[in-house]
């Protein structure tokens, strides 16, 4: 057999003529987790930007949806009260809101009709029509129920 020399080969010299350091496992190992941790952040911060707009956009067919049930509402509130305009414009009608606001017919008698759910309720909050109507039976619905009386 052949005896073969081993040569240990020179170390790396640096520009200035020191050896180059090679770095240990912990610092290796701490290198891979900063970068690890830097790219985490990264995807993390990548994701949320990507994510932000749709977030955003539910919330907005949320609001979308709420302003519509909102319109929805609305319209048939105004359908209800054309419907009571019209029914007020009606010599019935006028009739009924005034009944309603206690103007009574000359020469009528006021019924006042009590509840009976709650007896107690209907004792204590009795408001006679009949006391009320002398002063409010001047002006344009006095004029009116006169004209009525002479058809």
């Amino acid at each position: 057999m052949e005896h073969v020399e081993l040569k240990q080969t020179p170390k790396k010299r640096t520009k200035h003529g020191s050896r180059r350091r090679v770095l240990g496992l912990w610092a290796r190992t701490f290198l891979v987790l900063l970068a690890a941790t830097v790219l985490l952040v990264f995807m993390v911060t990548a994701v949320l930007k990507v994510i932000k707009p749709f977030r955003e956009l539910r919330v907005e067919r949320q609001q979308l949806a709420a302003n519509r049930r909102e319109i929805a509402q609305l319209q048939q509130e105004n359908v209800d009260i054309e419907r009571h305009i019209s029914i007020v414009k009606t010599p019935d009608g006028w009739t009924t809101e005034a009944r309603k606001l206690g103007y009574v017919k000359p020469n009528e008698i006021p019924i006042i009709v009590q509840s009976l759910d709650d007896p107690a309720k209907a004792n204590d909050e009795r408001t006679p029509v009949a006391q009320s109507t002398p002063s409010r039976a001047g002006g344009v619905v006095s004029e009116w129920f006169k004209s009525l009386r002479s058809h």
